[in-house]
């Protein structure tokens, strides 16, 4: 496999909190990605990662030049935050967010994120996610996800919380409990939580496009459309 560094490669979070600063990004190995699309991302994220909404959404500037399929991968970076969420300064993203954000608020100022008042845990947003995707709206959900932690504040720990963005973007609620309470979507989480650990996957956002490509980090939609052209390039000759 090969892995590519772009410039901005070490803008992630991670196990320890979330960098401003890039660095060289590190060698993993990839996960098998596959579909019908020519283009397949496989994006190992969390939505307490502001760096993966900022991922996303480069991706999304390249949606009317390219064809590609997203997939998310939701890991919980901090499985160990209460259930009910934790204060800023009682979690391992507490010293580096702010920082963070203010940085990719100078990156993108129309995201226009804030630092919200509770980290929350993330596993019912994860877990709920394949209802999102089994609905055909898993990028309106991600997004969703997204803006209640960091415009909105809310605490999205709980399935309420979720019930709710579900109704939001016209999904039916009651497939939340369905899955937060699913003893095998939460044996699956915790399955790619380990892969993860055990391919260096967990600074994220991590990629993998077509199970040949790894990317960590912040990537510029520049940076994309180059490999998208490459990959159309290799595929034709």
């Amino acid at each position: 496999m090969e892995h590519l560094s772009t410039s901005s490669s070490g803008l992630h979070c991670g196990p320890e909190g979330c960098s401003i600063a890039a660095h060289r990004a590190r060698k993993g190995q990839a996960a098998v990605a596959g579909g019908e699309k020519q283009i397949v991302i496989e994006m190992y994220s969390d939505f307490i990662c502001p760096w993966c909404d900022l991922g996303a959404a480069e991706l999304d500037d390249l949606k009317g030049k390219f064809s590609f399929e997203l997939k998310h991968l939701g890991i919980e970076l901090f499985p160990d935050t209460p259930d009910g969420g934790a204060a800023l300064d009682q979690t391992p993203m507490g010293a580096h967010l702010p920082g963070a954000l203010k940085k990719i608020n100078a990156i993108r100022p129309s995201l226009g994120l804030k630092l919200p008042p509770v980290i929350p845990n993330t596993r019912n947003a994860i877990l709920a996610e394949e209802a999102a995707v089994a609905g055909g709206k898993a990028h309106e959900y991600a997004q969703a996800v997204w803006d209640a932690i960091f415009k909105d504040g809310e605490n999205v720990s709980t399935e309420e919380a979720i019930e709710k963005i579900f109704a939001k973007i016209g999904l039916n609620p009651d497939k939340v409990m369905e899955r937060t309470r699913d003893a095998q979507a939460l044996a699956k989480l915790r399955e790619r939580e380990q892969f993860a650990r055990d391919h260096n996957r967990t600074d994220i956002p991590n990629f993998i496009v077509n199970g040949k490509y790894s990317l960590e980090g912040y990537v510029k939609a520049s940076e994309w459309a180059e490999l998208f052209e490459r990959i159309l390039k290799e595929s034709a000759e």
